[in-house]
């Protein structure tokens, strides 16, 4: 007898399933999101401190090959004095954009090798940059290794640079 009858659906009811799932799937969104950017947070404080071990600790500007320079190789001018904090901010200023401009296609710790290695030489080489924009490995870890190997202070970190580089 029921048969010629179906169950109708409210408008409302309709809203509200679509409004539940609509929630859900930003939940999930965002989710991916924060897991995304939290990783990349992380990557960039690794990476921060990797370079930190290198470029020391300075509170006043001092001379360093071309230009001058402050706490942790951030660049400076002549007198100038700054906080901890100020450092750490400079340093962020410029290896997260190197950071965030290597393709995936690199592991984390050859992101590392690399940011350090643009953050040593300043960034200044174009065709180093294109190397890594193309996810060419071999060029990239020939061009570290071929570079400062005639400064001695340069020689440890280079090594460890091209160590952490071949390390998965």
């Amino acid at each position: 007898m029921w048969a010629g009858f179906r169950q109708v659906e409210l408008p409302t009811q309709k809203r509200e399933v679509k409004k539940e799932v609509s929630l859900q799937l930003k939940e999930e969104s965002k989710l991916k999101e924060n897991i995304v950017t939290t990783k990349y947070e992380n990557l960039a404080k690794v990476t921060m401190d990797f370079v930190a071990d290198f470029e020391g600790f300075y509170e006043c500007a001092y001379w360093d090959v071309k230009q001058w320079s402050i706490w942790y190789g951030t660049k400076s001018y002549k007198w100038e004095c700054i906080t901890r904090e100020e450092a750490k901010n400079r340093k962020a200023e410029v290896i997260k954009p190197i950071l965030a401009e290597i393709p995936s296609c690199f592991t984390d710790n050859q992101k590392i090798a690399i940011v350090s290695y643009q953050y040593n030489t300043w960034g200044n080489q174009m065709w180093f940059k294109k190397y890594v924009q193309k996810c060419d490995k071999k060029s990239v870890l020939y061009i570290m290794n071929s570079w400062g190997w005639n400064m001695p202070w340069l020689v440890k970190r280079r090594t460890i640079e091209i160590t952490k580089f071949n390390t998965l």
